[in-house]
């Protein structure tokens, strides 16, 4: 899945969560998701963790704070500004989670320049969030406290595929644009990049006739592009057709790349 992601939508620079895994294991894992190098906060057993990959021919990243409940990195795009990233998970635990706000506090008060921070807090800010009647508790007062300094950037939810959770792609050039939902299209740019050869060769078959060849190589972008419809509009309600026709196309998808694999 994080393959396809990074291909998709050319990202260089990966932010997971709750990674569940640690030591030589993780970073086989890395090596073959193809970043060429990482930051970890190392889960304990079989809770949290924290990996921010990257390719340094893209980003210069210098990690400043490694915590088991967030990393603080300074990065640089290629020759830009440099500015400071903060990638969250919080602890489920409402004591611990004391240790991340004392820490984005003494965080906050080092920062001059530019500062993203994301991630998965494990708090809430609305009683929305909870579907609960009652007052928020002060972890709740705290987390908004601490958001409330920070300027909003676009971000897109990606589709769900092998997980129960919804990437997010951060966009710092989102605001300027309205990007809304638009055909399946291919793009020229995309015999550029590196992969793009392996990609045609995985899912061309000799014994198929062109059409259906091109078919077999853009079914992959349609789907995604299909789940990323899919999770847009069910951001906004629920829908039982919908979710049900995402767990199919989940499954169509996995059953492809399972295809092409092989």
């Amino acid at each position: 899945m994080i393959k396809d992601l990074t291909y998709r939508y050319h990202s260089c620079f990966c932010v997971l969560l709750e990674t569940h895994v640690s030591g030589r294991k993780a970073e086989n894992i890395i090596k073959n998701l193809g970043f060429d190098d990482w930051c970890v906060s190392e889960a304990e057993g079989f809770s949290g963790g924290i990996w921010c990959l990257w390719m340094k021919d893209k980003w210069t990243i210098k990690p400043i704070i490694v915590h088991k409940q967030f990393i603080h990195l300074e990065v640089q795009w290629d020759k830009d500004q440099r500015w400071m990233f903060t990638a969250v998970y919080g602890s489920p635990q409402v004591g611990r989670r004391r240790e991340l706000w004392k820490g984005l506090e003494d965080i906050a008060g080092t920062i001059e320049g530019p500062w993203c921070l994301g991630g998965d807090f494990n708090s809430v800010l609305t009683l929305n969030d909870t579907g609960s009647t009652f007052n928020l508790s002060q972890d709740s007062n705290i987390f908004l406290n601490c958001i409330n300094r920070f300027l909003e950037v676009g971000v897109r939810h990606l589709p769900k595929l092998k997980s129960d959770h919804l990437p997010i792609l951060l966009d710092f050039q989102m605001a300027e644009h309205d990007r809304g939902p638009k055909p399946f299209r291919f793009l020229a740019l995309w015999v550029l990049h590196n992969d793009y050869k392996n990609m045609v060769e995985r899912s061309w078959n000799n014994r198929n006739n062109l059409l259906q060849n091109i078919a077999d190589v853009t079914n992959n972008m349609k789907i995604i592009a299909r789940l990323e419809g899919i999770s847009n509009k069910l951001s906004f309600s629920s829908n039982l057709f919908l979710e049900k026709l995402q767990k199919d196309l989940c499954k169509e998808y996995e059953s492809i790349a399972t295809q092409e694999e092989a």
